[in-house]
């Protein structure tokens, strides 16, 4: 809800703009002049935006005064792509975003829009918004094109930000189940020849145990240690996950499954050593761990596998790895 929000705010920004390009394309279209001073004057009292003419013929641009907000370069530059061209501080591909837009403008597009993302004069990377829409003459051929130049670095770090936390869990820091099982059902599909998407699921045994004996702090305390020590332990690569309460999960496609069994066996050996303020608390866990090639199986089917192994090990005396692995799998590890 909060990136939907985010993004609500994102379209009535954009349209704003829009309608500032739109009223701008109402007052000037097919008029062969440059923009007067007065109608300059009614754009550049919009805060927040960068306005700018450019002149295809002189091929001169005249920016607002809010360039120098930004940026070290004259208000009006001419030749134009001249400049662009001998630009260091723009990388290449953000040059042929440029021209790419000067040419669309010379072949009448009538309007555009590009994210472009350019170093200021504060020495840091800002991103901004172009609109641009082309005026014409009274024979329907380009003259201007006109537009309007925003930062939107705000806009897009926070969107980032809440899309990044909307794939979390926000207790642990790890991938929440949503995101887990996105990701699995897509690598499912992206295997490659010998390649198997290892699923490992982790419970922890008797953990409301825990909370009784020592209190829901320390039960908070120890599920955090085993985030990060699963985290820290896993293979490059790995995608670790938090279920919900005290199950984990962790996806890793590898060709070789004795590595991934080999990390199930590591996390299990060494949550047993978690210490609350050096007061022995000895956690323990069960592990199911299950493995799948490309269209062996679906993502549902895989969790069902890894899910009945960990069952598995837990009718079985607990604090234990059981697999559910494929006769070429099991071979492989042999």
């Amino acid at each position: 809800m909060a990136i939907y929000l985010a993004r609500y705010k994102d379209i009535l920004f954009e349209i704003s703009q829009i309608k500032i390009v739109d009223d701008i394309k109402f007052k000037w279209l097919n008029i062969p002049k440059n923009l007067s001073p007065e109608q300059y004057e009614l754009i550049r009292e919009k805060a927040g935006y960068i306005t700018f003419e450019w002149d295809i013929q002189k091929d001169c641009i005249y920016f607002s005064k809010e360039i120098n907000d930004y940026f070290d370069y004259p208000a009006t530059i001419a030749p134009f792509a001249d400049f662009v061209d001998k630009l260091e501080l723009i990388s290449d591909d953000q040059k042929v975003l440029l021209y790419e837009c000067m040419d669309n403008v010379k072949k009448g597009v009538n309007f555009q829009k590009r994210d472009l993302h350019f170093p200021v004069k504060t020495g840091e990377e800002r991103w901004f918004e172009a609109r641009i829409i082309t005026q014409k003459d009274n024979r329907n051929e380009p003259l201007l094109g006109i537009g309007i130049l925003a930062d939107v670095t705000e806009v897009r770090e926070r969107i980032t930000l809440l899309e990044k936390e909307s794939r979390m869990d926000l207790f642990t820091g790890l991938y929440n189940r949503a995101s887990i099982e996105h990701y699995g059902d897509r690598k499912l599909q992206e295997l490659e020849q010998e390649e198997v998407l290892g699923m490992m699921i982790m419970d922890v045994d008797d953990f409301k145990n825990i909370n009784d004996q020592y209190g829901h702090p320390v039960g908070d305390y120890v599920l955090k240690k085993m985030a990060d020590l699963m985290r820290q332990k896993a293979p490059k690569g790995a995608r670790v996950g938090r279920l919900g309460g005290d199950e984990f999960i962790v996806l890793y496609v590898t060709k070789d499954i004795e590595e991934f069994c080999d990390y199930a066996k590591e996390v299990l050996s060494e949550i047993a050593s978690i210490k609350w303020q050096d007061r022995e608390i000895k956690p323990q866990c069960s592990i199911g761990l299950s493995a799948a090639s490309c269209n062996e199986c679906s993502y549902a089917q895989l969790y069902e596998r890894a899910d009945k192994a960990l069952y598995d090990a837990k009718n079985n005396g607990k604090n234990q790895l059981k697999c559910d692995l494929s006769e070429k799998l099991l071979h492989q590890r042999q």
